[in-house]
């Protein structure tokens, strides 16, 4: 028994999860404000030297950008890099190379594949390997998953809600609306997360159907499964994460919550009924709507969640199936998902 301080933000999925369960009586606090506020505090000598590994890591990658040619070996760009890095006096940089279908790939190890005509190439350069945490609710986690599954090449972009980066110029040059996901195809956006994946799974290889082609019923089925956890599963948050979206006075967020609860128990307990007997949510094939799934069942698991989550054994099975997924781990990596990370836009 006791309490726990963690930095959440920080700790891999599956390390909370077994932490839990050996800790069942412990409370796990998330300490993530004290630090983050503690990380803002820097001397004049820290401040100079972020500005000069700033300046020199532009230098750097300036003159990477131009070394790149047709034929060249992603490992010769990382030595090119970490030389000049090691050799203007800095102990040491994390270098990710992903060109081709790998750039997409969040920490990226650079490989021997070369450099392709009109491929996407994507190198980052982190002199210090310090992040400072994403904050993200787990929308463009499905999306970027499937792209990856796939094999499909696309660029994701991390837009930090804590920070309101959704409601910033930049983005809403892209979404007006301020939401998340977006998806930008041949300069046009495509928006709203039942959308993104119907089009995704379109996109899908004959040999990957994610998406049901052959079976109007079955095409159908699936479209309501998304509508069902857009409409219904993700609402039914509320009370939990954004009491503010539903009413103004604070003083009625625990009358709200007395009334959004159960909604938001028998809400899950549906999803759980519907997965019965299934391997996957459309039965036996793996579709759109199966990672969809992963990202509310990771949300009925925070620390400030869980205690109003009822059991949901199928479909905690659904989602131990798809965190075994290397294409899970890569979408997990590029969004920088964890359970308490996530919130609502």
């Amino acid at each position: 028994k006791g309490r726990v301080a963690l930095e959440l933000d920080f700790l891999p999925a599956q390390d909370y999860m077994r932490l839990r369960d050996r800790l069942p009586e412990a409370e796990f606090l998330h300490a993530r404000d004290i630090f983050f506020e503690a990380r803002m505090i820097k001397t004049d000598s820290e401040v100079a030297l972020l500005r000069d590994v700033g300046e020199l890591s532009e230098r750097v990658m300036e003159d990477a950008l131009a070394r790149i040619s047709v034929g060249a070996k992603e490992t010769e760009l990382f030595a090119f890099i970490n030389n000049e890095m090691l050799s203007a006096g800095c102990d040491g940089a994390k270098i990710q190379i992903g060109s081709g279908t790998r750039s997409g790939i969040i920490n990226c190890k650079p490989s021997e594949k070369t450099f392709e005509a009109g491929a996407v190439d994507i190198a980052i350069l982190d002199p210090e390997d310090c992040g400072d945490g994403i904050d993200n609710d787990g929308d463009g986690f499905p999306d970027d998953f499937l792209v990856g599954f796939d094999g499909l090449p696309f660029t994701a972009e991390i837009v930090k809600i804590r920070e309101r980066q959704h409601k910033s110029g930049e983005y809403l040059r892209v979404n007006p609306w301020g939401k998340i996901p977006a998806m930008l195809v041949d300069g046009e956006v495509l928006t709203e997360t039942h959308a993104i994946l119907s089009y995704i799974g379109d996109l899908a290889p004959a040999d990957k159907v994610l998406m049901p082609r052959d079976d109007p019923l079955l095409r159908a089925h699936a479209h309501e499964w998304m509508n069902f956890l857009s409409a219904t599963v993700h609402i039914a948050f509320r009370p939990l994460f954004r009491p503010n979206y539903l009413i103004g006075d604070e003083s009625l967020y625990p009358k709200l919550r007395e009334v959004g609860v159960p909604i938001f128990q028998k809400a899950l307990l549906e999803v759980d009924k519907r997965l019965s007997g299934k391997t996957w949510a459309l039965g036996d094939n793996y579709s759109v709507v199966d990672p969809y799934l992963f990202v509310f069942y990771m949300w009925s698991q925070r620390a400030d969640v869980v205690e109003f989550s009822p059991p949901l054994p199928i479909w905690k099975e659904l989602w131990e199936r798809l965190y075994e997924r290397e294409a899970t781990q890569r979408a997990l990596a590029t969004e920088g998902i964890m359970p308490e990370n996530i919130w609502l836009a």
